[in-house]
């Protein structure tokens, strides 16, 4: 997981699980780190995480748009409805061609 060898695999879970809900700012102030140090260490832990997580396999799909800023701008995203996360995102409008 670390790719410095003076950070632990320990060490970037330590610094990188904060992260998840507070700022990288914030961490870095409480734990006394500089605050690339701890963007790089949450960067490995969130690639730990998905790496651990594996690839989406969902049983049920819901596709929906959602408005990217006022003047219907729109882009599609598609959820694992069973699990309630995002799986795609993107094109560069809402229609049917815009799923490929």
């Amino acid at each position: 997981m670390a790719e410095n060898p003076h950070d632990t695999r320990r060490f970037a879970r330590y610094v990188g699980k904060p992260c998840r809900s507070a700022s990288i700012t914030e961490v870095a102030e409480e734990l006394r780190l500089n605050w690339h140090t701890v963007e790089a260490l949450d960067q490995l832990y969130m690639q730990a995480q998905l790496d651990g997580a594996g690839a989406p396999a969902p049983a049920v799909i819901g596709i929906d748009e959602i408005s990217m800023r006022k003047g219907h701008v729109y882009r599609i995203i598609v959820s694992d409805r069973e699990w309630r996360r995002p799986i795609w995102f993107g094109g560069v409008d809402r229609s049917a061609g815009s799923m490929v």
